[in-house]
C-alpha cells in the first residue's frame, strides 16, 4: 500500500532534523514545540524528508497553537512544504517553490496567512486576526480544485472544531509536489522582530 494513503497521526518531532543556531526551539515529549523569541531574521527550521513527491494534490494538517508574545512584524511559517531545505527567503531567492501556513503581525495580534512561492514569486491570502494567549485549533489543507489546486486554512477556538474564527484560501499558481515538511521555518531577511508560542499535536494526513 502507498504510504501516503495510510499516513495519519501525531508527528514525533524527535524524528525531525533541527537547524536552530540561535536556540529558538525546544521540543517536549515528542509532540510539543516551544518557540521563544523566534525572530524573522533567524536561519531556523525543523524539518523531515518524506521522499520525492510525497505530498501531492490532497493533504491535511492539524495542530494546536498558542502565541504568547509578539514584537511586530514577526514572520513564522508552520507546516511548510518544499523541495529545498532552507529558510523561506532562501527558497524564494533560489527561485524555488514552497507552500505553507504562517503568522505575521502588523499591530500586535497574530495574523494568519496561507502562502505560496512559485519560481521565486511570492503570494499569500490573509485570514482574520487572532488574539495572543489563546489556544487555536488549526487545519491546513490542499485541495485538488482549479488548475493547480488550492491551499486553505480553517482556525477554531475549540478542539471539536465547531467554532470557526478565521479562514483563508489561496489558489496555487504552479503544480507542486513536495518532499520536505518543516514544522516551523524562519524568513531570514535581516529583521529581528519576533514572536513566542507553542505548537502541540501536529498531525498529517496524505492521500
Amino acid at each position: 500500500m502507498d504510504d501516503r494513503l495510510r499516513r495519519i497521526g501525531t508527528e514525533n518531532l524527535s524524528l525531525y532534523t533541527k537547524v536552530d543556531p540561535s536556540g529558538f526551539l525546544d521540543i517536549e515529549a515528542n509532540n510539543i514545540l516551544n518557540f521563544v523569541n523566534f525572530d524573522r531574521n533567524g536561519d531556523t527550521y525543523l524539518y523531515r524528508d518524506f521522499g520525492p513527491d510525497f505530498f501531492r494534490d490532497t493533504w491535511n494538517m492539524w495542530f494546536e497553537i498558542l502565541i504568547s508574545a509578539i514584537v511586530p512584524p514577526p514572520f513564522i511559517v508552520i507546516g511548510m512544504l518544499s523541495n529545498i531545505v532552507d529558510d523561506w527567503k532562501g527558497i524564494d531567492d533560489a527561485l524555488g517553490d514552497c507552500i505553507g501556513f504562517s503568522f505575521g503581525s502588523a499591530a500586535g495580534d497574530p495574523d494568519p496567512y496561507v502562502r505560496e512561492v512559485y519560481g521565486g514569486v511570492a503570494g499569500a491570502a490573509a485570514g482574520t486576526s487572532l488574539s495572543q494567549n489563546t489556544t487555536y485549533y488549526v487545519k491546513v489543507e490542499r485541495r485538488a480544485i482549479g488548475t493547480y489546486g488550492q491551499i486553505g486554512t480553517y482556525i477554531y477556538t475549540d478542539r471539536g472544531m465547531g467554532t470557526r474564527v478565521s479562514y483563508a484560501e489561496w489558489s496555487l499558481h504552479k503544480k507542486q509536489y513536495h518532499r520536505y515538511l518543516s514544522i516551523v521555518n524562519s524568513y531570514n531577511d535581516g529583521n529581528v522582530d519576533c514572536l513566542s508560542g507553542t505548537i502541540t499535536n501536529f498531525k498529517v494526513q496524505t492521500f
